[in-house]
């Protein structure tokens, strides 16, 4: 006896494992895969079957109902959201996580002078002493700010192991590669599409950590991405005793007091040098430390 399948039918049956077509009433066109006990169907049926009949191992006729597509579709969006909403809240509890600690390591008081924090489009740029030091310039931005404000960050390190690669996710890092640098692929050009009509950044001009005794010579990077971008705010920032909280070569940080100054932004003016604009943006994060 044949089982009785809608019209169309694509499957395997239960110990009928070849393909088979099974002709219904005239006019049925819908087309269905059935799975067996070992393997699941590939595709639900519609609601005009809701039902099937299989042959059984005695030979007689069972009756097996199956989802529609309008349930298994609530069913299955009703599970998206339900994840969606639970990597949500692992999200903002991470970051909360992730803001505390960072705050606590480094007990920094932050001072905006004669600057406000905004939503606005800029680049942070400060001196760098320490891994911790985006970290602590993201965490000391407020909540609205931070959304919009993207860390810039070395490939190689902050791609290595599980940990850091779920932080740079949680930032919203931009990862540089230094070691595959290109005229078509510029580290400019990457953070400018990056940054878009949207987001804010921070980065380190220096282009490596100093000792913290003193500020290095600026690359040419961030004279580039200002002639580029002249609209765009330039905001120094500067970090005081970051050095002593993460020292080169550690891995554990030590909780120390330490500053962050946010000072006055400053603009590329029409026709200045490269040396003459580097050396402006370095005098603007020394005039911090005394602040």
């Amino acid at each position: 006896m044949k089982p009785h399948l809608p019209c169309g039918t694509r499957g395997r049956v239960p110990f009928f494992p070849e393909r088979r077509k099974v002709n219904c009433e005239p006019g049925c066109g819908e087309l269905v895969k059935i799975g067996t006990r070992d393997k699941p169907a590939e595709k639900l049926f519609s609601n005009q079957h809701k039902s099937i009949k299989i042959p059984k191992r005695d030979g007689s006729i069972g009756k097996t109902d199956v989802f529609s597509p309008v349930m298994a579709n609530k069913f299955t969006q009703g599970i998206s959201d339900i994840g969606r909403e639970v990597r949500q809240i692992a999200r903002f509890c991470m970051r909360g996580a992730v803001i505390l600690t960072a705050k606590f390591i480094s007990g920094a008081s932050v001072r905006w002078v004669d600057c406000q924090p905004e939503i606005c489009q800029r680049i942070y740029f400060a001196n760098h002493t320490s891994h911790l030091d985006p970290i602590v310039i993201w965490s000391m931005l407020p909540e609205n700010v931070r959304d919009k404000t993207r860390l810039v960050a070395a490939k190689d390190y902050w791609s290595a192991g599980p940990i850091r690669r779920a932080l740079a996710r949680l930032f919203n890092a931009v990862l540089l590669d230094r070691r595959h640098i290109s005229i078509k692929n510029t580290p400019v050009m990457i953070l400018l599409e990056e940054m878009g009509n949207d987001y804010s950044i921070v980065i380190f001009p220096e282009g490596g950590r100093g000792n913290g005794e003193q500020i290095n010579e600026f690359k040419s990077g961030i004279y580039y991405m200002a002639k580029k971008r002249p609209e765009i705010e330039l905001v120094p920032v500067y970090l005081d005793n970051m050095n002593r909280i993460l020292p080169r070569g550690m891995v554990l940080p030590v909780p120390m007091l330490s500053r962050v100054v946010f000072g006055p932004p400053i603009w590329i003016e029409r026709g200045e040098r490269k040396e003459a604009f580097l050396q402006r943006c370095r005098e603007a994060v020394l005039k911090l430390k005394d602040c």
